[in-house]
């Protein structure tokens, strides 16, 4: 998406998440997000925040500006640990 300032992008909920998966997802599984900032501010900057207690992040969780040291991307390995619950470790 393209910005003009800092931006906060929130998750759905856990059960949220889990509705949109496939009926026959299981612990483990996962799937991957990435995120791409388009702004070259220095506060065009993306960050992700959990829709709810059961969503839960490791690692960075902003993206951007692009500059020359900064990327304007960042990717999310997202997996189901069970009962709703997700986690998000920065893969990228």
């Amino acid at each position: 998406h393209t910005v003009s300032t800092g931006c906060t992008l929130t998750t759905p909920t856990g059960a949220a998440i889990l509705a949109a998966c496939p009926t026959d997802i299981a612990a483990g599984d996962s799937y991957d997000l990435t995120v791409i900032t388009v702004g070259t501010g220095a506060d065009d900057i993306s960050t992700l925040t959990a829709g709810d207690a059961d969503v839960t992040f490791v690692g960075k969780v902003t993206v951007g500006p692009e500059t020359a040291a900064i990327a304007n991307y960042g990717t999310w390995r997202f997996r189901y640990t069970g009962a709703n619950a997700f986690v998000g470790y920065r893969i990228g």
